[in-house]
């Protein structure tokens, strides 16, 4: 028997856990020049620490999405797939929270860099529980989806609004920032953690709990196959979006094309477009019937998908201006603040409202068809959306590895080429320098993988 909870609360709870999820991340991004700093080190090991560390949190992520799509896989068709789901979550969230703990007693009670490995792969193996609870509550609550996806993105700007708030504060207390402000931001996400968790607990217990409601509008229970069938354009959509968002931004744009100094507006321009895109997501499935089946004239929303043409032509350009920087192309874009920044925001602006859409209208194109099918005790469309976020977290785990390969061999090429050696390509036609470099980004990402598994990250770092 189920105790209602407001539809309301549900909602309200899914935003937090969003907010909540990705913590772990902007703990790497906004707080490892203090954790450096803390450990001993100097600025210059703060993109290797930074870098692995991101490779590695979202290989758990993987771990994790992986573990929740095969447990949605084999007890899906499960009488009391619900309560396996939502004990699984529900230990995560609890889990998520005990970690985070950890990673306050490393970094609070470390005598120069003796825990630095420990925080190390302890803020990554935080990704496991992000990736696997992600899946989750994506198949737990599956109609608030856009709502989970605007939490996510409005994660870091909540978080840049507090760490702002207390750089005020310590320095009205004329304390020193580098360890307090990691130390207050580290404590900013453990309260968010339990507070979400919670609530994620109530919503389960209350709500959640009981036999599956009955869907209008659709073959409640298609077939496997029937169910990606319906989906696969927005799993496309997802995947590609979330998988390549990251291969030129940050590294290669802004960082590699203008002065470090004039990166700052470009970065917090994509932080806000984050949640701009998702909002617009939000505005057009909840006003504009977009979360629901594209036929008629909804079907006119699979244009979306021709924002993929200057997407992929904004990564090939820059790619371009790397390498022939005083190039026709190059001599528009490099070094030219202004431009730079209309195309980094447009690449990400389109990466961002794609995957927010792939993912916000994947529910309702699949429960609103009609399948010929009916599986007794199916819960095939669950399960695909959980294998949707697999694939694109694969698919963004597989990119990355390969770019910084690639960054890490262009850079080693050119300070090869300023000491005065040859160009590794020169005389080479496009289309070999092109598999030349496709070798060793794929050869790079390999060592990376090999790499992130260290047991002294002060190695990898140094070196």
């Amino acid at each position: 028997m189920k105790i209602p909870v407001s539809p309301r609360f549900e909602l309200f709870t899914v935003f937090i856990a969003g907010v909540s999820m990705l913590q772990p991340l902007h703990l790497n991004f906004q707080g490892c020049a203090h954790a450096v700093r803390r450990f001993g080190y100097g600025p210059e090991n703060v993109g290797p620490l930074l870098g692995i560390t991101y490779c590695f949190q979202e290989l758990w992520c993987l771990i994790g999405v992986a573990c929740t799509n095969v447990l949605s896989y084999v007890f899906g068709k499960h009488r009391y797939s619900i309560y396996i789901l939502g004990t699984y979550s529900m230990i995560l969230s609890v889990l998520t929270a005990f970690i985070n703990i950890g990673v306050l007693a490393l970094f609070g009670t470390s005598l120069g860099d003796s825990n630095m490995t420990l925080y190390y792969w302890t803020l990554s193996i935080s990704g496991f529980f992000f990736g696997a609870n992600d899946g989750a509550i994506r198949s737990i609550s599956p109609t608030n989806n856009d709502v989970f996806s605007f939490g996510m993105a409005m994660g870091g700007t909540f978080l840049s609004i507090y760490l702002t708030i207390m750089t005020k504060v310590l320095t009205y207390m004329q304390v020193e920032l580098g360890y307090w402000m990691l130390y207050y931001q580290i404590n900013f996400v453990i309260a968010l953690s339990f507070i979400s968790g919670i609530m994620w607990n109530i919503v389960i217990i209350f709500e959640k709990f009981g036999p599956e409601p009955i869907r209008r509008g659709g073959s409640s229970n298609p077939s496997f196959g029937e169910a990606v069938g319906a989906a696969w354009p927005f799993m496309a959509m997802f995947s590609l979006s979330l998988g390549t968002a990251f291969t030129i931004y940050p590294s290669v744009t802004p960082f590699m094309m203008i002065p470090f100094n004039k990166c700052t507006p470009i970065l917090r321009t994509c932080l806000c477009l984050d949640s701009v895109t998702s909002a617009l997501n939000i505005f057009l499935s909840r006003k504009c019937g977009m979360k629901h089946k594209w036929t008629g004239q909804r079907a006119w929303y699979f244009l979306i998908m021709l924002l993929f043409i200057p997407y992929f032509l904004i990564i090939a350009t820059f790619i371009r201006v790397l390498h022939y920087p005083d190039g026709i192309l190059g001599k528009m874009i490099y070094q030219k603040p202004k431009v730079v920044f209309l195309l980094t925001c447009t690449h990400f602006f389109i990466a961002r409202f794609t995957c927010h859409v792939g993912i916000g209208s994947l529910w309702g194109n699949v429960t609103e068809t009609q399948f010929k099918s009916n599986e007794p005790g199916g819960n095939n469309v669950k399960t695909v959306m959980t294998l949707t976020g697999c694939l694109g977290i694969g698919s963004l785990v597989f990119f990355k590895f390969i770019a910084e390969g690639y960054i890490k061999s262009f850079r080693s090429a050119t300070a090869a080429f300023d000491s005065g050696l040859p160009w590794p390509t020169e005389g080479y036609s496009d289309l070999r320098a092109f598999a030349y470099w496709v070798g060793c980004a794929l050869k790079g990402g390999a060592v990376l993988f090999r790499n992130v598994w260290t047991t002294d990250i002060r190695t990898r770092i140094l070196s």
